[in-house]
């Protein structure tokens, strides 16, 4: 599993082996502060990093590396066909 706390707003992300990243709200303090689960990987996810301009890159088993917008939830970009893992090392 991957957690990554994003600059210049209280969200976190995480994201693992069930195949989806989790955004959560750092301002609340209860089981509520999930925002949303977000899905598009077919394998579990190893890595995430972030932009200030709310744009989320993740890496998963798979070899399909995206570009999350969080402002919409959505897959921006995906980029298939890497020769394995896509990992942040």
């Amino acid at each position: 599993a991957v957690v990554k706390a994003l600059e210049r707003c209280p969200v976190a992300v995480s994201a693992g082996y069930d195949k989806r990243i989790h955004v959560w709200d750092l301002s609340k303090h209860t089981s509520r502060a999930l925002v949303s689960s977000l899905s598009g990987h077919a394998a579990p996810i190893l890595c995430l990093s972030s932009s200030p301009a709310s744009l989320l890159a993740s890496g998963c088993r798979g070899g399909v590396a995206c570009i999350w917008d969080l402002a919409t939830g959505s897959v921006s970009r995906k980029f298939p066909g890497h020769g394995g893992h896509v990992t942040s090392r």
